[in-house]
């Protein structure tokens, strides 16, 4: 089973072809914007060849590598409601009154499933979803 042709973190810093079967000549165009543009490119621009890829070679044959970063962080808003709901949620289920305990509980799992939706959402900050998520399960 051979790597698929792409393009590849030489060892050096470089974004450099592989055929998927050796390197090529060819080198993806800047550095600091190597990884972005150079997956955007087309390869057969460069090479006639397939598809980018999104690896590292180590001894001279590519292999996984961690992802390139992929640009800034959202606000976690999604993670602060559900924070927020948990806040209120526990507050609520420590009020010693029956229809607050339940109020409260209700809004425990509300917070609860939005803070795990906030989890899933890419590219935002995960503290307040977690946060969030703790604070409903030990609200309740």
């Amino acid at each position: 089973m051979s790597t698929p042709a792409g393009w590849y973190d030489d060892g050096s810093g470089r974004q450099r072809w592989w055929d998927g079967t050796q390197w090529t000549d060819n080198y993806a165009p800047g550095q600091a914007a190597a990884s972005a543009s150079a997956q955007a490119a087309d390869p057969s621009v460069q090479s006639g060849s397939a598809q980018p890829g999104a690896q590292s070679p180590a001894a001279g044959y590519p292999q996984q590598a961690a992802p390139a970063p992929s640009g800034p962080r959202l606000t976690p808003t999604l993670g602060y409601i559900g924070l927020g709901l948990a806040v209120l949620g526990t507050i609520l289920a420590c009020i010693p009154m029956a229809i607050t305990f339940v109020i409260g509980l209700l809004v425990l799992l509300a917070g609860f499933v939005v803070s795990l939706i906030a989890v899933f959402k890419k590219n935002t900050i995960k503290w307040p979803s977690i946060t969030g998520i703790v604070l409903s399960i030990v609200g309740v």
